[in-house]
This record gives structure tokens, C-alpha cells and sequence, in this order.
């Protein structure tokens, strides 16, 4: 792929476009409701802190997680 975007296996992943995209425009706007709203950064930060939390109750790569 070009323009920066992450490649995995030639198919680019929704985390790697946000982290690609968070790291280019960190303050735009990335999610929006009608009270509410985040930044790429803030976006970024909370899908971390969501890997981090999962990875510590031992969900791995492939695993499937409900949502």
C-alpha cells in the first residue's frame, strides 16, 4: 500500500489506520456524538489501554473477544 498506511499481508488493519492516522492528525476530531466526541490521540490511547487490559486476562493474537 502507499501514503503511509500500515500493511499487514497486504491488507491494512482498522487499528493500524487509526494508530497511521492518530500519528498524522492527533487533535482531529475521530469519533463524534451529540455530547461527546475524541481525538485520534485520545482514541489511540484508549484502544491501548483496552490491548493492555486484555492482554493481562490473557487474551492473545487470534483470540476472539465479544463486543
Amino acid at each position: 500500500m502507499t501514503g503511509g498506511i500500515p500493511d499487514q499481508d497486504g491488507a491494512a488493519t482498522l487499528h493500524g489506520l487509526v494508530a497511521a492516522q492518530a500519528a498524522r492528525t492527533p487533535h482531529a476530531p475521530a469519533v463524534l456524538s451529540d455530547d461527546a466526541g475524541l481525538t485520534y490521540a485520545e482514541l489511540e490511547a484508549r484502544a491501548e489501554t483496552l490491548a493492555a487490559r486484555l492482554a493481562a486476562r490473557g487474551v492473545g493474537r487470534n483470540d476472539l473477544v465479544a463486543v
